[in-house]
């Protein structure tokens, strides 16, 4: 499994031993929990994920084992985690959004490469787009099944951190 992350303007719900957890990545800082810290990763090897997380380090090996379910491995501890699209809010706030969800770039880069033309219908780890970053080139991956709905951008398009680059309905 190819590691990608990609910036989005929703929360996602993420449960793991029996915790809930809202995250987002929004201008540059991971968000967990209202939490905001500077963050960076990398694939290490396949599957094996190294993160910097305001100024603490972690490696951990990612596997998927579901549509939404990944075993991850921090030395000799291994966890469930169940990723959900966005975060259920409780006590009277906003529900899930209805419409269509986005790719929005992680970073500000050039577009080496779009892999899918609107109408596609994707799954989930399926490559999207490559985006040249830091001399460093990124495919970032569906993290569902759906149809691409628009494509903004092409090949050798500079993109900025947080530009919409595709639609998708569910």
């Amino acid at each position: 499994m190819a590691f990608s992350v990609a910036a989005t303007h929703r929360p996602l719900h993420v449960t793991c031993d029996g915790g809930d957890f809202e995250i987002e990545i929004l201008d540059g800082h991971l968000i967990i929990n209202g939490e905001k810290s500077s963050w960076s990763a990398v694939e290490a090897d396949h599957g094996t994920v190294s993160l910097l997380l305001g100024g603490d380090s972690y490696e951990f090996h990612i596997e998927q084992e579901g549509p939404n379910t990944y075993a991850v491995t921090m030395g000799h501890h291994t966890r469930r985690v169940q990723v959900h699209r966005e975060f259920a809010r409780p006590s009277g706030g906003a529900g899930p959004r209805a419409g269509p969800s986005v790719l929005s770039a992680p970073m500000p880069g050039m577009v080496r490469q779009v892999m899918v033309s609107p109408g596609d219908t994707i799954k989930a780890g399926q490559g999207l787009v490559v985006l040249e970053a830091m001399k460093m080139e990124n495919e970032l991956r569906a993290t569902g099944p759906g149809r691409v709905r628009a494509v903004h951008i092409e090949s050798g398009q500079a993109v900025t951190r947080d530009m919409v680059l595709l639609e998708f309905d569910p």
